[in-house]
């Protein structure tokens, strides 16, 4: 039990340490620097927003995540990871919309307002938190909707899914944590 305790402590003081850190940027500035990243107009942004994403060739539990952003044309999801030395943006990875295989909402939560977006397509799987946090495990219903409502506006269907991906860093926690004694 002291060991638990001692891990649960220095996970909490692991999380305190990332949970500083953010992508400091506004929702309006936004649709401008990661359409410069990316190369394409402004008005080729359809939806942008912060998020902790995860590129996967399988369906593993585990799954490193990176903090950046997502944005959505017309024609092609692309992710961006955040520099934080430059505070700038990177293109990270451009997926076709025309190679999305299928799109699903894995929600949880008391009130159902935790959900976490999954974008599988040719090469494997993206999982999506809409978090500007560093710890978080999945994004606000009020941040997923958006892009959830982006993606059937172009014709993709999102379904319901029962699977999670978990950040790497909760590996060897089982749940729920027990309370020390």
């Amino acid at each position: 039990m002291i060991i638990q305790f001692k891990k649960l402590l220095l996970i909490s003081f692991a999380v305190l340490l990332t949970s500083c850190s953010s992508v400091p940027t506004s929702k309006f500035q936004m649709p401008i620097q990661l359409a410069e990243a990316a190369a394409v107009p402004v008005s080729a942004i359809q939806y942008s927003d912060v998020v902790r994403f995860s590129d996967s060739s399988n369906r593993e539990r585990f799954v490193q995540f990176k903090q950046g952003a997502y944005a959505q044309t017309r024609s092609q999801i692309i992710l961006f990871q955040y520099d934080k030395s430059k505070n700038s943006f990177r293109e990270e990875k451009s997926i076709p919309l025309a190679e999305v295989r299928s799109v699903a909402v894995a929600t949880r939560g008391a009130f159902q307002h935790l959900k976490q977006l999954q974008i599988e397509y040719k090469q494997g799987f993206i999982a999506l938190n809409f978090s500007n946090y560093s710890d978080a495990e999945a994004g606000y219903a009020a941040d997923t909707d958006p892009a959830i409502l982006a993606l059937e506006k172009v014709g993709l269907k999102v379904n319901q899914t029962d699977f999670w991906f978990i950040p790497e860093e909760l590996r060897g926690f089982r749940f729920p944590i027990p309370a020390p004694k």
